[in-house]
């Protein structure tokens, strides 16, 4: 359809734009790659201001939820035509645009003082227009609260992103059993925070970081600095329990 050819996943194709999906399998890929697949799309169409892009329902043939998938679209070029059917799940979104400065905070903060991390915090944002800059966060956990605390007392405005953790049949949902014996995806924190990196400027990457954000920040060309501990040897630690098969626990 539109010029599209069967066999080539990604780019321009006759009248048509594809954005891989699946691997050669037909299986869902994991979001990451999907958010660095987007980001080409998205940039390719801001270059083409005259040209309408009708994005079809990517969620239903990728196997992700809408919730998942959309977001990763929330900051798309006017001439972005979004499914009618991801409108009330990216509503709450649109506020982004207000915003050309977008800092994601993610990560770990366990080996930071809360005083360490609002010194570093404010040396980093020291020169960005604060009236043209939002801080997005991952709505779950003591980061959350002490990055929306600190913003406060600079006067930024914050954007949270929720955590899905109880969506544990997405694809490549790892399933964990929490303390009061209900199952969650404990990929759901990753996840979020690769939705975060999706719509963001710059990033400021916590003590503790998954190697996957990592590299999607450089992927995606996004400006980064990580917060480093002064004890060496407690974030080693931490780092090493996040890199652990069981190292990212969820609190019910």
């Amino acid at each position: 359809m539109h010029g599209a050819r069967r066999g080539c996943s990604e780019g321009i194709q006759g009248a048509s734009y594809a954005i891989p999906l699946l691997d050669s399998r037909s299986n869902p890929l994991p979001l990451h790659r999907i958010a660095l697949f987007t980001h080409r799309f998205l940039q390719y169409a801001s270059g083409q201001a005259a040209t309408d892009y009708h994005l079809g329902d990517l969620a239903h043939e990728s196997g992700y939820p809408c919730r998942h998938l959309a977001p990763l679209f929330a900051s798309a070029p006017v001439n972005c035509l979004l499914p009618v059917s991801w409108h009330d799940t990216l509503k709450p979104y649109r506020a982004l645009k207000e915003f050309p400065i977008r800092v994601a905070v993610v990560g770990r903060w366990r080996t930071l003082s809360e005083m360490e991390l609002r010194s570093r915090m404010n040396r980093l944002t020291a020169r960005l227009d604060r009236s043209r800059t939002v801080i997005l966060y991952r709505e779950e956990g003591e980061l959350s609260d002490r990055v929306q605390s600190w913003a406060g007392s600079e006067g930024l405005r914050c954007f949270g992103f929720p955590v899905y953790w109880r969506d544990i049949h997405v694809p490549h949902a790892t399933i964990r059993h929490g303390s009061v014996g209900k199952r969650y995806n404990q990929r759901a924190g990753e996840e979020t925070e690769i939705r975060i990196l999706a719509n963001a400027t710059h990033m400021v990457g916590m003590p503790v970081l998954s190697p996957t954000l990592s590299n999607l920040a450089k992927e995606l060309s996004i400006p980064f600095r990580r917060l480093t501990s002064r004890d060496p040897a407690r974030q080693q630690s931490v780092q090493e329990n996040l890199d652990s098969p069981n190292g990212q626990k969820h609190k019910e």
